[in-house]
């Protein structure tokens, strides 16, 4: 099932729905080319998850993870765009590689 039209069965509306896409895109956009770069065959799970309130969703990789790509400034460009389109945005590096984003976004 497409992210979209498993964000619309869990209880999205329109403008949600759109925020969802476009923050899994940048994701995994995000795990191509970071966690990725040069590798013919890299992993992303993605799971997407709803309660009464709010969809889950998570994007993880098995890459280096996400030290070596911060900018000085703190959050790259692609995760800058989540975080504005998510109501919570948390990014996890695991002690041995790989990079998780969980984004929350609450339902009306």
């Amino acid at each position: 099932m497409r992210c979209r039209e498993r964000a619309a069965a869990l209880g999205a509306r329109e403008d949600t729905i759109d925020a969802v896409a476009i923050a899994v895109s940048e994701a995994v956009s995000n795990a191509v080319i970071h966690a990725y770069a040069g590798v013919a065959d890299g992993v992303i799970d993605l799971q997407i998850s709803g309660a009464e309130d709010a969809l889950e969703i998570v994007v993880r990789d098995t890459g280096p993870g996400l030290g070596h790509a911060r900018s000085p400034g703190g959050l790259g460009q692609g995760l800058l765009i989540i975080e504005q389109l998510t109501d919570t945005l948390r990014v996890t590096t695991a002690k041995d590689g790989g990079t998780s984003v969980l984004m929350r976004f609450c339902l009306p």
